[in-house]
């Protein structure tokens, strides 16, 4: 029954995230979890991270946990994987702070696990993430449910299950023995005059807790490929982070690897805090009070109570100094706390019982906010199940493998790489890994992410005069992009920027998003890009990149000088209604935008009822001595193939470029005359 009451809890949270994902870390899990199901288990190769210590290093800090969601993917859409994973790793959590209970002889079993879930909305958001720390969480608690009351073997395995699945916090395991060693010393000196009860025993000796803990993390830390280089990207996400949050440096950090302002932590915990607060008060008052009944709580529940005020204790000073992302550990150690003050230090059993009516009538009147405030944060925090999936599904579809694609945030990477692994990307997970790869490249990605400018970025902060570089080259040369995804809404800038430069061709638009193709070397050839012609959609495809239907119409040199020339064309386009889109006098460069003018040439009749493949003319005379090399070239846009095989956009690219040319010769002549 009480079971099943905590799953509607669970579900009722769920239900209200549905159908969006609680967090775009998520869609990475499910992903690399998917990439072994590819593959295999053990290939831990991560080249869709190429600017980043994860691709160098080839590495998994998650690998035990990516294996547990293998089962999910499974599922035809990510998003639904991701649900199904959400609702049972909230399930497990909660069966097992209820075992938990059950095990320590809790009070009213069937409220504390309800209590650890909306005592703290912020914590009860993260509890239904498709993340590790969910597992890592629980297997905290049951770590340290195993050193007051358990067998070594018991301790090895929590250590072990929760490095594995976490190797980031491989040091909870040992901070946690530490508060136990803690507890027993203050707990020894309190009681030092109380006789010896039975269950002194069932307490775990400081040396074999400390030896079982370590024995577990190795176990949790080897247990895995590549573990060398997995303990690297541990120190980059822990250490290094630590070091490079200490300069200030305005790196980009996920918001909940910052502190939690008190007011905050007030607004949004104060129910935890009263009870947590209150319960910290009644465990010293009966430390300090020679008539307390602490000698007739069982010593296991002793240790446990002064571990839990302990770590607690420690995971909210975390929370406020260094990252918020610790508030889960605080209200989950700190309702242990709460009920084992409630089960053992509150008076007689009427008193317990009386407390027990208490809280659960409190916590059935605060419910109700609680499940608003956690709608909110579903509504400026979670993501809809379709984020980027049709950017990601285009993207297969139209580039080539190996493609990089740089994407504007860091938090993309997840549901691109989760539905797209054909391409790569710039990197994901904490940006302090992108940093770790090449801190000038981080900030050159910095700039450009920030919003803080479009047509130039910078490898350092603060950008010294001299040290800033063309967005496009940076693009090319530095991130070898060959495409770039950007949100409008989160980059103004940025979009604009792409939008405008004919080096960039877009390629897709939806409401949210754009992606645009960046144009090198293998397009520059192609007067089509300037004219930016390729945004027209194509029924049947673009045109081939072979100007004037492979037949050559103008002769290469022309007895004519540059200039005049240049002249001459200017007119001549102007006279046939071109519009330019480059016009270039001093070098002789002219590109026209895409025209569908028709002639009354014959070769055209038999296509008059046809649709027009749109023409691009593209002239560059060039100084040859005194005489100019002239190149004209005309290329359709779009594919005009007929069912019979003639290529009906042949005859116009060869027909109007036979009018130009003849037309631009008439007009020399009749400005000059040949020397």
């Amino acid at each position: 029954m009480a079971l099943a009451g905590i799953l509607v809890v669970g579900l009722a949270a769920h239900l209200l995230l549905a159908p969006n994902i609680a967090d775009l870390d998520s869609f990475y899990h499910l992903g690399h979890a998917a990439h072994y199901a590819e593959t295999s288990l053990f290939n831990t190769v991560f080249p869709w991270a190429r600017f980043s210590a994860v691709g160098d290093l080839g590495a998994d800090l998650w690998w035990g946990f990516h294996l547990l969601l293998l089962p999910f993917t499974a599922f035809g859409e990510v998003a639904d994987g991701i649900r199904v994973a959400g609702v049972i790793l909230t399930t497990v959590l909660l069966a097992g702070v209820l075992w938990i209970a059950l095990r320590h002889r809790f009070v009213a079993p069937w409220l504390w696990p309800v209590l650890f879930f909306v005592a703290a909305p912020n914590a009860l958001y993260r509890y239904v993430m498709v993340r590790p720390h969910v597992l890592s969480l629980l297997a905290a608690l049951l770590l340290v449910s195993f050193l007051v009351r358990g067998r070594w073997w018991q301790v090895l395995l929590a250590s072990a299950a929760l490095t594995w699945f976490h190797l980031s916090l491989s040091w909870l395991p040992l901070a946690l023995v530490a508060a136990f060693a803690v507890a027993r010393l203050f707990d020894r000196r309190l009681m030092a005059a109380a006789p010896r009860r039975a269950d002194d025993d069932a307490l775990l000796p400081v040396g074999v807790a400390i030896g079982s803990v370590l024995a577990g993390v190795a176990a949790g830390w080897l247990l895995r490929p590549h573990p060398i280089a997995a303990a690297r990207l541990a120190e980059i996400q822990l250490f290094q982070l630590l070091r490079e949050q200490a300069t200030e440096l305005p790196l980009a950090f996920s918001g909940e690897l910052r502190p939690l302002p008190l007011a905050a932590l007030g607004w949004s915990s104060w129910y935890l805090l009263l009870l947590w607060g209150g319960a910290v008060a009644v465990a010293l008052k009966s430390a300090a009070s020679k008539r307390s009944n602490l000698s007739d709580v069982p010593p296991p529940e002793r240790a446990l109570l002064w571990t839990s005020l302990l770590v607690s204790g420690g995971f909210l000073l975390l929370t406020v100094l260094v990252a918020q992302r610790a508030l889960a550990e605080w209200a989950a150690f700190g309702v242990v706390a709460v009920a084992l003050v409630g089960t053992y230090l509150v008076g007689d059993q009427v008193a317990r019982r009386r407390t027990v009516t208490v809280l659960t009538v409190a916590t059935l009147v605060i419910s109700p906010w609680v499940f608003y405030w956690h709608r909110l944060n579903v509504r400026y925090n979670a993501a809809e199940p379709s984020y980027l999936g049709e950017v990601a599904t285009w993207l297969a579809d139209n580039s080539e493998p190996g493609d990089l694609v740089f994407h504007a945030h860091w938090d993309n990477f997840g549901p691109l790489f989760a539905r797209n692994r054909i391409n790569h990307y710039v990197g994901g997970m904490d940006p302090i890994f992108q940093y770790a790869h090449d801190p000038g490249l981080y900030w050159k990605y910095a700039y450009l992410s920030a919003d803080l400018a479009a047509e130039w970025t910078c490898n350092e902060y603060p950008c010294r005069q001299g040290n800033a570089v063309d967005t496009y080259g940076s693009l090319l040369e530095d991130f070898d992009a060959r495409w770039v995804l950007v949100e409008p809404e989160r980059n103004a800038k940025l979009f604009y920027y792409f939008l405008s430069d004919a080096r960039y061709e877009m390629g897709l638009l939806t409401d949210d998003e754009a992606v645009f193709r960046v144009l090198g070397s293998r397009d520059a050839a192609d007067p089509r890009v300037a004219a930016g012609a390729f945004t027209h959609v194509c029924p049947s495809g673009p045109a081939d990149s072979v100007p004037n239907a492979g037949l050559e119409t103008t002769a290469s040199v022309w007895p004519w000088e540059h200039q005049l020339i240049a002249e001459a064309t200017h007119e001549v386009l102007r006279a046939l209604d071109y519009r330019l889109v480059v016009l270039d006098l001093a070098r002789g460069r002219f590109v026209t935008a895409t025209s569908h003018r028709r002639t009354d040439d014959p070769l055209l009749a038999d296509f008059s009822e046809n649709a027009h493949p749109g023409i691009v003319i593209s002239v560059a005379p060039d100084p040859a001595g005194d005489s100019s090399a002239v190149s004209i070239a005309a290329l359709a846009v779009c594919d005009l193939s007929l069912p019979t095989g003639t290529r009906a956009e042949d005859a116009f690219e060869f027909v109007l470029a036979e009018e130009f040319a003849q037309a631009l010769l008439r007009e020399v002549r009749a400005v000059s005359s040949p020397r």
